[in-house]
């Protein structure tokens, strides 16, 4: 994620803003992550940019090595040198009286108990005789990265998200793409209003494309 959205998101705003007093104000945009549920797909938009300052900062031409194999953290501790201290145990322990670990543990604790009632809530909602399976062989989505959620069967639940396919258009709160990208599932829910090519529930729309009737000259 940071290679392939990282990067994009560092090469933009250094091109935006050459000096890197201007470049650093311009995260501040960003600040919406630290209060985020999910930085599971959006984490990189921030650590991609500060990877590259910290490179840029080096005056080794890191750009030109970098490829899809690339590891910013790695490029990062063998441009400057960074050893890894040799009791990584002992370490930890002192990062966390460093950083008040116990307050932040309740917290995390707390969120977890969260998270887990969502995914109980969620593996309910996409339970195998509680969804519609549409089939799509050409399947393309759009949505916001923090609105994802990875299930443990490799599935994306999207909140707010929007699924294209060759049949049609879908736009669901939630929606489930599968594993090998070939399904969009749409939970069962207690409305639905059939209103010609589009069908709507409570929680997803889906728009059916119209068939173009192709017209045939008399002698063919």
């Amino acid at each position: 994620m940071e290679i392939l959205e990282g990067l994009a998101e560092y090469t933009g705003r250094r091109i935006a803003f050459p000096s890197d007093k201007d470049y650093l104000r311009s995260l501040s945009d960003l600040d919406y992550l630290y209060e985020s549920d999910n930085i599971t797909r959006s984490f990189a938009y921030l650590s991609g940019p500060l990877y590259g300052l910290i490179l840029d900062q080096s005056s080794y031409t890191w750009r030109k090595e970098i490829n899809a194999e690339s590891d910013l953290g790695s490029c990062v501790q063998k441009i400057y040198e960074i050893e890894l201290p040799k009791d990584l145990e002992e370490a930890v322990q002192k990062a966390k009286a460093r950083y008040d670990f116990d307050s932040i543990d309740v917290t995390e604790e707390s969120f977890q108990r969260k998270l887990e009632e969502r995914n109980t809530k969620i593996l309910k909602l996409f339970a195998p005789d509680n969804v519609i399976k549409l089939e799509s062989s050409n399947l393309s989505i759009q949505f916001a990265p923090d609105s994802m959620v990875q299930m443990e069967d490799g599935g994306m639940v999207i909140f707010g998200g929007e699924a294209f396919c060759e049949w049609g258009y879908v736009k669901g709160h939630p929606l489930k793409i599968t594993a090998d990208w070939h399904h969009v599932e749409l939970p069962r829910l207690d409305t639905l209003t059939v209103q010609g090519d589009t069908i709507v529930t409570s929680g997803w729309t889906l728009i059916k494309k119209k068939k173009t009737i192709q017209k045939v000259h008399p002698l063919q």
